[in-house]
């Protein structure tokens, strides 16, 4: 059976893609909690999402369960639909948002 292979710098990119120059995870800007409905997860009952700072003026927004606290989401959450997150944080540019 042939083994499956890994593309060790495809994982590494997105990992890093989650943390500013120097490997430092970006800053939070903000973090909710919000009914999972208005993220598309309308049989969730609650969601805990955060938008973090980019590295090039952009943000980006994640989403994971209440019980993580707001790091944990911005490292490991799933990332948010512009639509999504543009309708979570309605104060941050909405042209900004890392797609």
């Amino acid at each position: 059976m042939p083994s499956k292979s890994i593309d060790a710098a495809a994982v590494c990119s997105l990992y890093d893609s989650r943390f500013g120059w120097m490997g430092e995870p970006h800053r939070i800007l903000t973090a909710r909690v919000v009914p999972g409905r208005i993220i598309g997860a309308p049989s969730t009952p609650a969601l805990r999402v955060v938008a973090v700072e980019g590295a090039v003026n952009d943000w980006a927004a994640y989403a994971g369960p209440v019980e993580w606290d707001e790091r944990r989401v911005a490292d490991e959450g799933n990332k948010l639909y512009h639509a999504h997150a543009c309708e979570v944080f309605q104060l941050l540019k909405p042209g900004r948002y890392r797609l």
